[in-house]
């Protein structure tokens, strides 16, 4: 006698936050005779950290040059907003500023960019003139500031929406 499995799917996931659901996508996509069902514990998506955070693609500028957390952020960041745009989810390109809170940390704004022009992530140095023009209310302690023009924003609950509208779309099952 053969045994035989009790479940119908290839795959099972459970979590349906960004991880499992960009998971699942990324598989079917290039797996589409896959069969997928996604578990989630909770009643809605998005309960816990993926529909709570910021919503920040950052550029890479944090991480150690060619460590996979670089790799993987400016990698990832990329192939987000390129699907956000076929999709249509805004973004909001906003970028960011970096700002010394302690005048012996300034010597940072050269460290972090650094890192991120060997992640790819351009940046640049700024004077108080150009800070305090995008931002009036802002502190920096030193008179300079770093400006990553390539930081974005979208709304990650929307992102997790059409996720799973594009999964259920494609076959998977969603299991709340």
């Amino acid at each position: 006698m053969k045994n035989k499995s009790i479940y119908k799917e290839d795959l099972v996931i459970f979590g349906a936050g960004m991880v499992g659901l960009c998971l699942a996508y990324n598989l079917k996509k290039r797996y589409p005779d896959l069969s997928i069902s996604i578990f989630e514990k909770e009643a809605y998506l998005g309960a816990h950290s993926s529909g709570r955070n910021s919503g920040v693609l950052h550029a890479g500028i944090y991480y150690e040059p060619n460590s996979l957390k670089a790799r993987v952020c400016v990698k990832g960041r990329k192939r987000l907003i390129e699907w956000c745009k076929s999709e249509e989810i805004e973004i909001l390109n906003c970028g960011k500023f970096i700002v010394p809170q302690e005048t012996e940390l300034d010597s940072n704004l050269e460290l972090l960019q650094k890192r991120g022009f060997s992640n790819g992530a351009y940046s640049e140095i700024v004077n108080g003139d150009f800070f305090y023009k995008k931002v009036p209310d802002g502190f920096t302690s030193s008179g300079r500031a770093l400006w990553v023009p390539s930081t974005c924003v979208l709304n990650p609950k929307k992102v997790l929406e059409r996720l799973s509208l594009r999964l259920v779309e494609s076959g998977v099952n969603i299991n709340y």
